[in-house]
């Protein structure tokens, strides 16, 4: 009877310390933005935290990288003039950029993804593969596409309509 009575005891334990523990298999998102990736299939590794945060102008438009990053998004930055973008890296799996290659250069089968938030609302990104090598200064949307994918055109005329609509007083 006493080693019953030291089962029961043992294994309550166990279940009353197993239900206290935090279970390392949890993906409840933390935060919005870690919702919004996990929403788009991301299975993310790491968060790194803030990385950057300026405020959104015609000039800061008109300047690299600034320029190509907001023509990297798919929503007009007119109605985040005046206001603050923080930006939030991320390390994850299952993106389109993880299988990434190119000159020999390959992808770690991960991404960086680097979250926009106007207003504690996501509204963009960028991302780029993980590598071992720089890849100078290349850069996708957040869903891995191009500036021409995601513009509908090439890189040339967009750029001067760009300039011609951020450049005007």
């Amino acid at each position: 009877m006493r080693i019953h009575t030291i089962w029961v005891v043992v294994v309550c334990m166990i279940l009353i310390v197993s239900g206290c523990s935090a279970n390392p298999n949890n993906t409840e998102p933390e935060n919005a933005i870690e919702k919004y990736l996990q929403d788009k299939g991301y299975q993310i590794i790491s968060a790194e935290g803030k990385v950057d945060e300026y405020q959104i102008t015609k000039e800061k438009l008109t300047q690299m990288p600034y320029m190509v990053n907001w023509g990297l998004q798919s929503v007009d930055p007119t109605p985040f003039l005046g206001k603050n973008v923080q930006i939030t890296k991320f390390i994850v799996k299952n993106h389109p950029l993880d299988q990434w290659t190119t000159k020999g250069v390959k992808s770690k089968k991960q991404t960086e993804l680097y979250i926009y938030e106007v207003d504690h609302q996501v509204i963009g990104g960028t991302s780029i593969p993980v590598v071992d090598e720089n890849l100078d200064g290349g850069m996708w949307s957040l869903e891995g596409k191009t500036l021409e994918e995601v513009q509908g055109k090439e890189y040339p005329i967009w750029r001067k309509e760009w300039l011609e609509k951020w450049s005007r007083p």
